[in-house]
């Protein structure tokens, strides 16, 4: 090629400089033309999102500890490599992967993966697998005076401090410390936890497989109940991810949190449809603080208003230093292929019109839905709670306010002059 090549065959003539230069003038002015009249039909009180495509990700209030319904997905943020159980009790699945950074007193990050049987059930069975490369030992120590935290009911009287026993033992061939947490109540009889602690190849594990609980009227419970020759299965079937053969980990089927671009596309692909997701409303008054994909019919969460169908939740919550808000004021918008919410159960309030989209304002009166526990654990909130329903391109928005009653309609307008993406 070089040897084919004649010198001067790249110059273009002026005339034809000329009409690149004209063209080029042309084009410019169009799309800044374009580009002012699409910004002019957006609301401005919608942010964008932040970085770019591999960058973006949704900025929590608690960002040292995330949640995850694979183990895969929960791999990418882990930052170290360890070993599953290839075998689970009958009737168990996984139902969550939560990884915790380095955080007050953590030396190093921690996966805490949990197990769970009969799922929403009377007789829901769960248990915990943690995982760490510091020594778990250390977060099963004697509790400092006063570190006291119970929900035990008054006729149980005062918690006692915690207190933890170790003991030397061996299970399936493993070295480890068993150790025994009990809760002692000044009129009850004791709470009790226990635990396998282990280490393998520089790894920490701890399998918490036993609690004794009691019933707010002192029935025994438990929550957790592994008997030792389980224990000592799921003990010798542990083995890496890539090996896995018997045990899925992969969370289909279940809801999962949105925390940055990769999460948000596979959301995109489960729903079926491009979703409105600003970062900010009302001036940056309201930030987006928590997205999930709700899936449904899941395995892994346990909320008070479930969704019968698949949909998308982003949480917003007034700034800590909003001057129109009250701080705990909160948005939450669903978006979702069929209808969430039956508009005929609410109690409606009024009709509205914007951009020739047909608005139903309404209450939710009964506690059909109960998105913010109204008539169980809110009884004394007495902020409104309002439901904003519509149907846009064949989508269905739900949009649920507590309180924020300054600019509710004018929040609705922003989310329906949104864009898709």
């Amino acid at each position: 090629m070089i040897a084919k090549f004649r010198k001067g065959s790249y110059r273009l003539s002026a005339a034809a400089i000329i009409l690149v230069l004209v063209l080029s003038g042309v084009i410019l002015a169009i799309t800044l033309k374009s580009g002012k009249n699409t910004e002019s039909a957006v609301d401005p009180n919608v942010g964008s999102m932040k970085g770019t495509f591999s960058s973006w990700k949704v900025e929590r209030l608690n960002d040292w500890v995330k949640w995850f319904p694979s183990l895969a997905r929960a791999n990418d943020f882990s930052g170290f490599r360890f070993k599953v159980p290839d075998y689970l009790p009958p009737g168990y699945q996984l139902q969550n992967v939560e990884v915790l950074k380095n955080y007050v007193n953590r030396i190093d990050n921690q996966v805490t993966i949990t197990f769970v049987s009969n799922f929403g059930k009377s007789d829901e069975k769960k248990f915990t697998l943690l995982v760490s490369k510091g020594n778990l030992l250390q977060t099963y120590s004697r509790s400092v005076a006063g570190d006291v935290r119970s929900n035990a009911p008054a006729s149980w009287g005062n918690a006692q401090v915690r207190s933890y026993k170790q003991d030397e033992v061996t299970y399936a061939g493993i070295k480890g410390t068993l150790v025994t947490q009990i809760q002692n109540y000044e009129y009850h009889q004791p709470e009790r936890e226990k635990s396998f602690v282990w280490q393998d190849e520089g790894v920490w594990y701890a399998m918490n497989y036993y609690s004794e609980n009691h019933s707010r009227e002192g029935h025994p419970e438990f929550w957790t109940n592994i008997s030792q020759d389980e224990l000592e299965k799921l003990l010798l079937s542990f083995t890496f991810p890539q090996q896995i053969q018997n045990v899925s980990y992969d969370g289909k089927g279940n809801s999962f949190p949105i925390y940055d671009e990769k999460d948000l596309l596979e959301a995109k692909k489960i729903l079926g449809f491009k979703v409105k997701f600003p970062i900010s409303l009302s001036n940056n008054q309201l930030k987006l603080i928590d997205s999930l994909l709700l899936q449904a019919g899941d395995q892994n969460t346990g909320y008070d208003f479930r969704p019968d169908a698949d949909s998308i939740k982003n949480i917003y919550h007034a700034e800590y230093n909003s001057k129109i808000y009250e701080i705990n004021d909160e948005l939450a918008l669903y978006q979702s292929k069929v209808p969430i919410v039956n508009a005929a159960k609410l109690s409606v309030i009024r009709k509205l019109d914007i951009n020739g989209i047909d608005i139903s304002v309404g209450e939710d009166n009964n506690n059909v839905y109960n998105e913010y526990g109204r008539g169980t654990t809110n009884k004394k909130d007495t902020r409104s709670q309002t439901y904003y329903l519509w149907k846009q391109n064949d989508i269905y928005y739900t949009a649920i306010f507590l309180g924020l009653d300054k600019n509710q309609e004018e929040i609705v307008k922003t989310l329906v002059l949104a864009p898709i993406q």
